[in-house]
């Protein structure tokens, strides 16, 4: 019954290019909050609210691409899409453009992975300090550091992050380990 009497007012405000309305919209339809899902009508909203500046929609657009949720925007596109969130400065296309970069074998490139990574860290995304965190905890694609990983793991655990607290909880079960062996063997 909400729906009924919000989304026409939400739909007018997004016509009038309020971009906050039309990412809502976006959202509304691409997750199915309080009407059945839709990607064509997401992709419509995400696609208006991002022509009108909304870098988080456009974080979202490109989502729906490179999820292969809809044919309507093409890899390369979605990919563009999603450099122009991040360099509008939106922590989460960052942390997306990090990730992508490190597992799509099409276009890996570790350099610009943990470029990515590190700015979505600094600018506070707990998404990327946990990517940062297992990196670093591996040694994958750059020096094992735990102490670093650490750092990285603690700071996205104070922010609630779960992918944050699951690698701090094997980097203190490494540290125990570490601990236990170093007392048995008398070092300290």
């Amino acid at each position: 019954m909400l729906a009924n009497q919000y989304l026409p007012l939400l739909e007018i405000e997004a016509r009038n290019d309020n971009r906050v309305a039309a990412r809502a919209l976006g959202r509304i339809y691409d997750r199915g909050l309080f009407v059945k899902p839709d990607i064509s009508k997401a992709f419509k909203w995400f696609a208006l609210a991002s022509a009108n500046g909304d870098a988080i929609a456009m974080h979202d657009l490109a989502l729906l691409g490179l999820e292969n949720k809809t044919k309507l925007i093409k890899f390369h596109t979605a990919l563009n899409t999603l450099k122009e969130s991040a360099k509008l400065g939106y922590p989460a296309a960052m942390t997306a453009l990090g990730r992508l970069y490190l597992k799509n074998t099409k276009i890996r490139n570790i350099k610009k992975a943990i470029n990515y990574l590190e700015d979505g860290s600094r600018a506070g995304h707990a998404g990327s300090m946990s990517e940062l965190a297992k990196l670093y905890f591996e040694g994958k694609f750059v020096p094992q550091n735990i102490e670093t990983a650490k750092d990285f793991a603690l700071k996205g655990t104070a922010q609630k992050h779960l992918g944050s607290r699951k690698v701090l909880l094997k980097i203190e079960a490494l540290e125990k380990e570490l601990a236990k062996n170093n007392t048995k063997t008398g070092k300290v």
